[in-house]
């Protein structure tokens, strides 16, 4: 029978939920509460409903960057309160390869797949694969495609997994671009005549009026405002993609240490 066949599917992955569309025999397996939803009504029905709350959704789409155990790193939208099983599911329609760590008999969940979410401001959520995204992790990552856009991101690691590529081609831009930047203005304010001006300072304030002279030498070629709004979307991205670059803090450290030399003496 179709329902025990699905029924038996569903139970062997704990990331698997399972949507019964039956006007009749609507019941529910037990102990599937929570990871399951019967729907009383006809197919057609209940999936045209179904359809126009995905269209809701799509309005609330949230983009994802996801490390791996040897923190290799792709990105994917999906939407911002998928489980960490859907993201990883996107990355894969999307081409990316993702190897999973197996389940074991008795379970040893160390040493199984699951996520671990972070941000700047957070310490880290440990979680199964089929937790929802906690909403306080997702954060305003900066301007879109669009004019007037914001990109909300979210950004977890998961253990006993693995994308055997590495580092896809949308997170190695993000690197390249954050070690651009931070290359621009380490060049910029590491220079004798520079340091020698900021030494002149008198007061944060001057300090301040100097580095903004920078910020408007440097990051509207990146793209990006000189104004605090664009040092917090800066910020965002050396953060994000920092995770997965080391360089990229180092080259921040640097940079701010430069940026702050009069202050620091």
């Amino acid at each position: 029978m179709v329902r025990n066949h699905i029924e038996v599917v569903t139970a062997c992955f704990p990331g698997a939920r399972l949507i019964r569309i039956n006007p009749e025999e609507p019941e529910l397996p037990p102990g599937m509460m929570g990871r399951a939803v019967s729907l009383v009504s006809g197919a057609l029905a209940a999936l045209k409903e179904l359809d126009r709350k995905l269209e809701h959704e799509e309005g609330r789409i949230c983009r994802f960057l996801v490390r791996d155990q040897e923190n290799g790193g792709a990105e994917v939208d999906a939407p911002r309160h998928a489980s960490s099983l859907h993201v990883l599911h996107r990355l894969e329609h999307a081409g990316v390869e993702v190897k999973y760590g197996p389940l074991h008999d008795p379970r040893d969940p160390p040493n199984e797949p699951y996520s671990v979410f972070y941000s700047q401001w957070e310490q880290p959520e440990f979680n199964s694969l089929a937790t929802p995204t906690p909403p306080r992790f997702v954060f305003d990552f900066g301007p879109g495609a669009d004019p007037g856009d914001r990109v909300s991101m979210a950004c977890f690691q998961v253990a006993n997994v693995w994308f055997p590529a590495g580092v896809s081609a949308e997170v190695h831009a993000g690197i390249t671009w954050c070690r651009g930047v931070l290359r621009e203005l380490e060049a910029y304010i590491g220079t004798a005549e520079y340091q020698e001006e900021i030494r002149d300072q008198k007061d944060r304030r001057s300090v301040a009026a100097l580095l903004r002279k920078t910020q408007e030498a440097v990051l509207p070629a990146y793209g990006m405002p000189a104004d605090e709004q664009g040092l917090r979307d800066l910020q965002s991205k050396i953060w994000t993609y920092g995770c997965c670059d080391q360089e990229i803090f180092k080259l921040a450290e640097k940079t701010l240490r430069l940026s702050h030399l009069r202050l620091s003496e």
